[in-house]
């Protein structure tokens, strides 16, 4: 999940003062435009992070929780 924020954190914010960025935050008051967002999900799946896309999933993505479900969990040792 830390991996998620420091990879988001470098998106969100980029021309405007950084607020808090929380599960609950709404990916559209994060300063992230369409190009943006495109580029954070390649750059999550490029990570390894993000397990592939299905159709019709990034419509439904609207929190930063709803992305981090669509990323892989990590492994409990």
């Amino acid at each position: 999940m830390e991996q998620l924020f420091t990879i988001l954190a470098k998106y969100a914010y980029a021309d405007g003062p950084t607020k808090e960025i929380t599960l609950e935050s709404p990916i559209n008051t994060l300063g992230i435009d369409s190009l943006k967002f495109l580029l954070l999900l390649i750059d999550l799946e490029a990570s390894g992070l993000m397990r592939p896309l299905q159709p019709g999933v990034l419509s439904d993505i609207k929190t930063v929780g709803d992305l981090a479900n669509l990323c892989k969990k990590e492994d409990k040792k």
